[in-house]
């Protein structure tokens, strides 16, 4: 499902391609969709923050975002420290 960021509706979608960073969505009147939206993958998991990446006429590719930084998850990870190094 697809909710905007305030949870005021939600949209079912269909979603394939999915990864860590993003998914690609489908299943929904693409021009209807704003930039960012939460993205509830299964009952009982977090919503997601997603960002659109793409566009076309049938599909969207978007990216995930961390909630607290509002950064990309595989920003993050190229900025952490290895353990042990100051």
């Amino acid at each position: 499902m697809i909710y905007d960021c305030d949870g005021d509706w939600g949209h079912p979608c269909v979603l394939s391609d999915f990864s860590n960073g993003g998914a690609k969505l489908s299943g929904v009147t693409v021009s209807a969709i704003p930039d960012d939206f939460m993205l509830r993958l299964a009952r009982g998991l977090k919503p997601r923050r997603c960002h659109v990446m793409w566009r076309s006429a049938e599909e969207l590719g978007v990216r995930f975002i961390d909630r607290d930084t509002d950064e990309p998850l595989e920003a993050r990870a190229r900025t952490r420290q290895p353990v042990g190094v100051v």
